[in-house]
C-alpha cells in the first residue's frame, strides 16, 4: 500500500461574525491525524490555520485551512463636507466590506446636512443598520431693510453698510427683480425713487475657502411718501393792526420750523433806527410783532406804534448750523 504524503480537508464555510465557529477536524479525508495552530477557529476574525501531521505517517507535509470571518457591521469611506449648492456625491452601493444594501434617503443633499441610514440586503452576514453623516456648510446670512418712501431722488441705501461685520470684501451683488419692475441694484448702492413697491431681494455672494458665503438682504419699499414744505421762510412784509381778523401780525411763514431752523432772532426798528421789537424764536404765535412797541426805554412798552416803515433784522440757524440773516422794509397800516 501507498500512504499519501499531503493531508487535505473539506473547505469550512464562511462564517458571520460573532457566530459560533465549529471545530477543526482531528484527521484529514485521508485519515492522517495531527495537529492545528491556531488550535481553535476564531470567530472574529479571518485567519489560515496550519495543520501537522504526527509522526509515523507518510504525511509530512503541512497542510492549510483558509477561514473567512464576514463582519455583521458595513463600515464607509467618510464624505468631506460639501459647500451649499455644490454637486452632491452618490452613496456607496457596497460598503468596505462588500456588504451591499440600500439607503435611505437614497441621494445626498446639497442644500443641508443630513444622516443617510444605510440597511444591508438579505442574506448576508451584516444585519445590523450604519450610517453617514454628510455636513452641508450652508454660509447663509439673511438681514432686512425698510424704506418708507418711492419717491425721493435723493433716497440711496449703502448696501454694505448692511453686512455682517465678519463680511469678507470681493464679493458680487445681484438682484431678483420684481417683474414689471426696473431694478433698483447699482454696484453695493440700492436706489428705490421710481421702482415697485414690496419686497426686493439683493444678494451679496463672496468665495470663502472652496465655498462661497451668502447675504441675503430683503428690502421692503413702500410709498409712503409725505411732501413737506422746503426748508424756506417767506415775510409777509405788510400788516393791518386794526382787530378786523386780517393781517394782525407780523408774519414769517415757516419761521416756526424747528427742523429746518433751530434757532432764530428777530428785531424791528423804527425809521430813526430805534429798537421797537425784539424776541428769540419768533413763532407767529405767542412771539410775534403786533404793532406794539417792546424796545428801548425811548419807545413806551406795549403802547401801539404808528402807522408807517419800519425795518426788521431776522437771523436764524439753518438745519446744518449755520447762521444766517435777512433784513428789509415792514410796512404797519393802522
Amino acid at each position: 500500500m501507498v500512504h499519501p504524503i499531503l493531508a487535505t480537508f473539506t473547505p469550512i464555510a464562511p462564517l458571520c461574525f460573532g457566530n459560533e465557529a465549529p471545530s477543526l477536524p482531528t484527521s484529514s479525508l485521508e485519515g492522517i491525524t495531527g495537529t492545528w495552530s491556531p488550535a481553535t477557529i476564531s470567530n472574529t476574525a479571518s485567519a489560515n490555520y496550519i495543520f501537522t501531521p504526527n509522526s509515523g505517517q507518510c504525511a509530512t507535509a503541512t497542510a492549510e485551512i483558509s477561514v473567512v470571518v464576514h463582519p455583521i457591521l458595513a463600515t464607509f469611506t467618510p464624505i468631506a463636507p460639501l459647500c451649499f449648492g455644490n454637486e452632491a456625491p452618490s452613496l456607496p452601493t457596497s460598503s468596505l466590506e462588500g456588504i451591499t444594501g440600500t439607503w435611505s434617503p437614497a441621494t445626498i443633499s446639497n442644500t443641508a446636512s443630513a444622516n443617510y441610514i444605510f440597511t444591508p440586503n438579505s442574506g448576508q452576514c451584516a444585519t445590523t443598520t450604519a450610517e453617514i453623516s454628510v455636513v452641508v456648510n450652508s454660509d447663509i446670512k439673511k438681514t432686512t431693510e425698510y424704506v418708507k418712501c418711492n419717491n425721493d431722488i435723493d433716497l440711496k441705501i449703502n448696501l454694505s453698510s448692511l453686512l455682517p461685520a465678519e463680511t469678507p470684501t470681493g464679493g458680487t451683488w445681484s438682484e431678483i427683480v420684481i417683474p414689471g419692475d426696473i431694478g433698483g441694484l447699482k454696484d453695493d448702492i440700492f436706489f428705490p425713487f421710481g421702482i415697485k413697491t414690496g419686497d426686493h431681494l439683493i444678494k451679496y455672494i463672496v468665495p470663502v475657502g472652496n465655498c462661497f458665503k451668502t447675504v441675503e438682504i430683503t428690502i421692503n419699499v413702500d410709498n409712503d411718501c409725505v411732501v413737506e414744505a422746503a426748508c424756506n421762510f417767506f415775510i409777509h412784509n405788510a400788516f393791518s393792526p386794526n382787530n378786523d381778523g386780517l393781517n394782525e401780525f407780523f408774519e414769517i411763514e415757516n419761521i416756526n420750523r424747528t427742523d429746518c431752523f433751530p434757532t432764530n432772532n428777530v428785531e424791528i426798528y423804527n425809521r430813526w433806527g430805534v429798537l421797537v421789537f425784539e424776541v428769540d424764536q419768533y413763532d407767529n404765535n405767542t412771539r410775534v410783532f403786533k404793532g406794539n412797541s417792546e424796545g428801548r426805554s425811548t419807545v413806551d412798552k406795549s403802547v401801539e406804534l404808528p402807522s408807517g416803515t419800519y425795518f426788521y433784522i431776522i437771523q436764524y440757524t439753518s438745519s446744518d448750523g449755520i447762521l444766517n440773516k435777512k433784513d428789509g422794509y415792514l410796512y404797519l397800516t393802522r
